[in-house]
């Protein structure tokens, strides 16, 4: 079974590509699909990402017509607030130092991409201490860095500055990822 953690850029290129008031119809079938998968906990949403869009946004969760902002108050019970979690926040800092070019520290709010892995890498490590078997899949429109051996890289016990997106620091953890149509596809969802 996967579960899906779900990333800023996607959330953002779904509603740019799909706006809700030209794609009523793939909309309905659209909420119908994420919130069963939120229902059964197989859907993250952190509130860095929540944070993320809201402030690109301009707004707060509650003072906005902004379609993601709405969808998002609509779900508010589910976006999970990892903020005081001390183990995912010292998995953030080891992920800082190894990739310290991977976000800009001095933006505000803090860029999601280091938390969701975190929050992989912490969950993954309960699941073995637990014997549980959840895939836990990255969702995000984010590319790959470009020529880049992870393999290479792995061997490297200093700071890695050339790794700076989310999909090649999955690859280096070896947490799988996709794009939003992978998650489609891997649902076998269709609209």
């Amino acid at each position: 079974m996967n579960c899906y953690v779900i990333d800023t850029s996607s959330f953002i290129d779904i509603f740019h590509r799909h706006p809700p008031d030209l794609y009523p119809v793939f909309w309905e079938q659209f909420n119908k699909y994420i919130d069963e998968l939120l229902i059964k906990g197989e859907l993250i949403i952190l509130n860095y990402v929540s944070d993320e869009i809201l402030h690109d946004a301009g707004t707060k969760l509650g003072d906005t017509e902004d379609p993601i902002a709405i969808w998002l108050r609509d779900r508010k019970k589910y976006i999970k607030d990892i903020s005081t979690d001390i183990s995912i926040l010292k998995q953030v800092k080891d992920i800082l130092q190894k990739f310290p070019h991977s976000v800009d520290t001095e933006k505000t709010p803090e860029a999601a991409d280091p938390y969701l892995i975190a929050f992989v890498l912490d969950h993954q490590k309960q699941q073995d201490i637990m014997c549980l078997k959840k895939t836990f899949v990255i969702v995000t429109q984010e590319s790959r860095n470009k020529n880049i051996d992870i393999e290479e890289i792995r061997e490297r016990n200093s700071p890695i500055p050339e790794v700076t997106k989310i999909r090649s620091i999955c690859d280096y953890y070896d947490i799988p990822s996709m794009d939003y149509l992978g998650l489609f596809r891997t649902e076998g969802w269709t609209f």
